[in-house]
């Protein structure tokens, strides 16, 4: 397991005092000998904070249940990394089957709201959002301007505080979705991509060379797996980007 970024701390402004510890500590796990991977990232987390290590990784694994796509052993660290920010807005753009708005939900302040955008989204994946939290779901296409606006119009002036991009993975693809939505994310809001490795049987992914060109410019963190998981392929990994801030 790979945990990096060129600055470590609290992700951005709205980061609190509790935050700041967290990712202090999240931030030591870059010092951790790349050879020894998951073990050994593993074993830190649970020392650091056995209870919240041991619920990160329970709740990724039920999230892969549900249909999440990513490994889980990028999805716990990511995780740990949100689980004291106070989501109030999530988006997500690239649902498939449900498993991280599952999760999203989890996250998120009991009266959040979270909005999915995807091409064919099921109605049922509302169930997933909590008592109080209001779950919106548009089956269009995130790069038409309708769909823009009529994310808009949900948000009724609200920010995004995280916002997911994990829908068309060409270049020009998750480039459209960044320009289109980032905006909409205020300063030491997250923007968090999936698939900064690209997979070797997938010629088209191109997140992999979006993402180099665009964190330079902001701070930012990667999980990534060195094990793929299938083979020796590589795949997966997550990048945060941290609105608003400067890269190196």
């Amino acid at each position: 397991m790979s945990v990096s970024g060129p600055m470590h701390g609290a992700i951005g402004p709205a980061a609190s005092k509790k935050d700041n510890l967290d990712f202090r500590r999240f931030s030591e796990l870059v010092r951790v000998p790349f050879e020894l991977r998951n073990y050994a990232v593993l074993l830190s987390l649970l020392r650091m904070d056995p209870a919240g290590a041991r619920a990160d990784y329970r709740l990724a694994k039920q999230a892969r249940a549900l249909g999440a796509m990513q490994k889980w052993r990028e999805l716990a660290p990511l995780i740990g990394m949100l689980r004291n920010r106070r989501l109030a807005t999530v988006v997500e753009i690239g649902t498939a089957r449900g498993g991280t708005l599952w999760l999203w939900c989890r996250l998120a302040d009991p009266h959040a709201l979270i909005v999915s955008i995807d091409l064919d989204t099921e109605a049922a994946l509302r169930a997933y959002g909590g008592p109080q939290q209001i779950v919106r779901l548009l089956s269009r296409d995130s790069h038409s301007a309708a769909t823009r606006q009529s994310l808009v119009d949900i948000l009724e002036r609200r920010s995004i505080d995280l916002l997911v991009i994990d829908g068309d993975h060409t270049y020009e693809g998750v480039k459209q979705d960044f320009e289109m939505y980032s905006p909409l994310v205020p300063d030491g809001g997250l923007v968090l991509f999936h698939d900064i490795v690209r997979p070797a049987h997938l010629e088209s992914c191109r997140v992999d060379v979006f993402w180099g060109e665009i964190k330079q410019h902001h701070r930012y963190y990667e999980i990534k797996e060195r094990s793929g998981g299938r083979g020796s392929e590589q795949w997966g990994g997550f990048g945060v980007l941290v609105q608003g801030s400067p890269g190196r």
